[in-house]
C-alpha cells in the first residue's frame, strides 16, 4: 500500500512580523492523519461504487462529496466514502460519456465535465447533480477568425482550449493555449451568455519565446497555473515572471483578479533561486536521443544551452487552492527530492506558513486535491485496487 509520506518543517508566520519566522518542527505522521480510505471491497465499498480506473481528476464539495470519474461514469460519494449518486453513463447522447471526463468545480458548485478526444464535449451539471447541458467544444466559437487574424493567428497555427469551467449556468471561464512559430501564449478568457464581448483576465501577462520551434519540453515550458478563489476572484501565474530586484532581491510575481470589475492586482514574494545542477545539464543531452536522429540531438542541445544561459530553476512548480487558501509549491529543492511550500491566505493577503515536502508536478507523492483542510489521493491497496485516501491537514499548516 502507497501513502503520501511527507518530511516537514512548519515556519509559522507572526502577524505583522513578515521577515521573522517561529520555527516549529512538525514530524512526518503529524502531517498528515489518515481519516478515511475507501474504494474498494477490503475497506466495505460496494457494487457500482467499486473504483476500476479512475481517470480526469478528483473534485470535493463544500459539503465533503467527494466526485470522481470512472467507467465513463461520474461516481459521488459522501464525505464517509458512501456511495451517493452516479450521474451519466458511456454512449454519445445527453449525460453520456466517451471518455473518462476532466472533473472541475466552480465555487458556486457547478459541476463541468470536460472530454477530451478527436471530438471534445463539455457537460454542465448544476450544484444538486443534475444534467443542465452538453456542448461541442469549438475553439472558432471562442476565437472568431477575425480575432485569431488580428493576433496575427493563420489557419496553420495552434489553438487549444485546455480547460472550461462553468462558474454557474451561464458565466464560464476558458484556459487557451496559443502558438505561432516560436511564440507561445495563455489566454484565460471571461465569458458571459449576458454580455457581448468576452474579457482576457490575464493581460499583463506576456508572450512566451519558446526555445525550440518543434521540440516542446517541460525543462523549458513555461507554468501557467490559475484557480478560483471565494469573492468572485480568480487567481493567476505565469513562472517566468519573475525577477531580480538590487533592493529587495529575487521576486516572483502572482495576479488576482476581481470578477465583479475585472481589477487585476499584482503581488509579489521574494524567493532564493536554485541553480541547475552541472549533473542535471549534462542529463539533458542523453545518449539515447541518437536513436531519434540528428534533429532531436539539435534540439536538447538548444535547450541545454538556453538553461545553462538561465542558471536557475524558474520558482513554482505547481500551485494548489484550499478555498481562499493557495499553495506555492517551488522548485527550493527539486533535485533531492523535496520542495519548499508556502501557504497564502488571499482573504488576509498574508503568507501563513511554509513546509518542505516532496510534492510536485515531478512526484506523485502529493495530493489529488486539497479542500476545508483535508488531502485527498487516489492510490491503490494491498491487492492493487484503486482507492481513495482522505487525510486530515494539520491545522498549523492554516496557522490555526
Amino acid at each position: 500500500m502507497k501513502h503520501l509520506s511527507i518530511s516537514v518543517i512548519i515556519f509559522l508566520l507572526f502577524f505583522g512580523l513578515a521577515s521573522e519566522y517561529y520555527a516549529q518542527v512538525i514530524k512526518p505522521e503529524d502531517l498528515l492523519t489518515l481519516e478515511l480510505t475507501f474504494g474498494s471491497e477490503i475497506y466495505g465499498t460496494k457494487d457500482e461504487y467499486l473504483l476500476a480506473i479512475p481517470g480526469g481528476s478528483m473534485q470535493v464539495t463544500d459539503a465533503g462529496d467527494i466526485i470522481l470519474s470512472d467507467e465513463y461514469k461520474i461516481k459521488i460519494y459522501d464525505k464517509y466514502g458512501k456511495g451517493k449518486k452516479i450521474i451519466g453513463r458511456r454512449g454519445q447522447g445527453p449525460g453520456e460519456f466517451e471518455h473518462n471526463p476532466l472533473l472541475l468545480m466552480s465555487p458556486k458548485g457547478y459541476l463541468t465535465a470536460y472530454e477530451f478526444g478527436r471530438i471534445g464535449y463539455y457537460t454542465i451539471y448544476s450544484p444538486d447533480y443534475n444534467f443542465i447541458n452538453k456542448k461541442r467544444i469549438l475553439s472558432s466559437y471562442f476565437f472568431p477568425e477575425d480575432w485569431l487574424n488580428n493576433q496575427g493567428f493563420g489557419p496553420g497555427d495552434f489553438v487549444s482550449l485546455r480547460r472550461i469551467i462553468y462558474l454557474d449556468s451561464s458565466v464560464r471561464i476558458l484556459h487557451f493555449y496559443l502558438r505561432k512559430d516560436d511564440v507561445s501564449s495563455y489566454i484565460l478568457m471571461y465569458d458571459d451568455d449576458n454580455k457581448d464581448i468576452p474579457v482576457i483576465l490575464n493581460q499583463k501577462t506576456g508572450d512566451i519565446k519558446n526555445i525550440t520551434k518543434n521540440l516542446r519540453s517541460s525543462l523549458t515550458s513555461v507554468l501557467f497555473v490559475w484557480g478560483l478563489l471565494p469573492g468572485n476572484r480568480i487567481f493567476y501565474c505565469q513562472n517566468n515572471e519573475y525577477e531580480y530586484n538590487e533592493k529587495t532581491g529575487w521576486e516572483y510575481t502572482f495576479h488576482i483578479v476581481s470578477l465583479d470589475n475585472f481589477e487585476d492586482k499584482t503581488f509579489t514574494r521574494k524567493f532564493e533561486p536554485v541553480p541547475y545542477s552541472k549533473s542535471f545539464l549534462e542529463r539533458v543531452v542523453s545518449t539515447n536521443l541518437k536513436r531519434f536522429g540528428k534533429e532531436a540531438v539539435k534540439e536538447r542541445e538548444k535547450i541545454q544551452k538556453a538553461l545553462k544561459e538561465k542558471k536557475y530553476w524558474p520558482p513554482i512548480q505547481l500551485v494548489m487552492f484550499d478555498r481562499n487558501y493557495v499553495f506555492f509549491i517551488l522548485n527550493n529543492d527539486y533535485e533531492k527530492g523535496n520542495n519548499l511550500n508556502e501557504v497564502y491566505d488571499a482573504d488576509a493577503d498574508v503568507f501563513v506558513s511554509s513546509f518542505y515536502a516532496p510534492w510536485g508536478n515531478f512526484d506523485d507523492q502529493q495530493p489529488n486535491i486539497i479542500n476545508n483542510g483535508y488531502a485527498y489521493n487516489l492510490e491503490t491497496d494491498e491487492d492493487g485496487f484503486y482507492v481513495i485516501f482522505k487525510y486530515k491537514i494539520n491545522p498549523a499548516v492554516y496557522r490555526k
